[in-house]
């Protein structure tokens, strides 16, 4: 297990939509430091993210949304200009604190936030063959998490099993799974509505979670129109 996700982190950062510093990632591998903060992680709200969380997945919830507001703020002004080495820098750590999670006990759900996580961040990588194919080992290993611990509906696994739409293989086992089981959450079947109108609704709570409506509100609407078909 961490031997693959080891090499994830390597193929991640290999083919980052920016460009990349193969010497700087590799630093950052080894020496992982932890993110700049601005607040204090325990402070994360437990009752949005699935209850009490260990200490590094915490952490990752907090750098990732600061992450996410960051690029979000990037898009949205239109002034400012990212800066490539600590885009690389921040995705690597991220990465890194991901796989440590990993290490420590975990409840099912914990991991499903985790591989969700990772998803997340993968979706600011080039879809090469090899990131293609970890990707779906990802996926499988959502839907195998889930399949045993069927956890109830909540804006936490709706966040997460779009990631996993995002991400999963046309016409797998897998996507089909998973859109199964996005039409059983308890926000999609409690609307009266149906299509964009309540899309609207699916996304305004998706983006209460880590979520770029430039690099994930394409493809989430047509895993949406999905859901929808049946």
């Amino acid at each position: 297990m961490l031997i693959f996700y080891r090499a994830d982190v390597e193929g991640a950062a290999d083919s980052l939509i920016v460009p990349f510093l193969p010497r700087l990632a590799r630093q950052r591998l080894s020496t992982a430091e932890p993110l700049r903060r601005t607040g204090d992680a325990s402070t994360l709200s437990q009752s949005s993210h699935g209850g009490s969380l260990n200490p590094l997945l915490a952490m990752a919830w907090h750098d990732i949304s600061d992450f996410t507001s960051e690029i979000t703020w990037q898009f949205q002004s239109r002034k400012g200009s990212l800066d490539d080495i600590t885009f690389q820098r921040d995705i690597v750590s991220m990465l890194c604190m991901l796989l440590d999670a990993l290490q420590i006990d975990c409840t099912s759900f914990e991991r499903l936030q985790i591989f969700a996580l990772l998803v997340f961040l993968r979706t600011f990588c080039r879809p090469i063959d090899g990131l293609k194919q970890r990707s779906r080992l990802i996926v499988q290993r959502m839907v195998q998490t889930h399949c045993a611990l069927q956890p109830a509906a909540s804006g936490t696994l709706l966040w997460i099993l779009m990631m996993a739409a995002i991400v999963a293989e046309e016409k797998s086992p897998e996507q089909a799974y998973v859109l199964a089981c996005l039409r059983r959450q308890d926000v999609i079947a409690r609307s009266s509505d149906s299509g964009q109108s309540n899309w609207l609704g699916v996304k305004e709570i998706l983006r209460t979670f880590p979520w770029i409506d430039e690099v994930h509100g394409h493809a989430s609407e047509v895993v949406w129109k999905q859901v929808c078909l049946t």
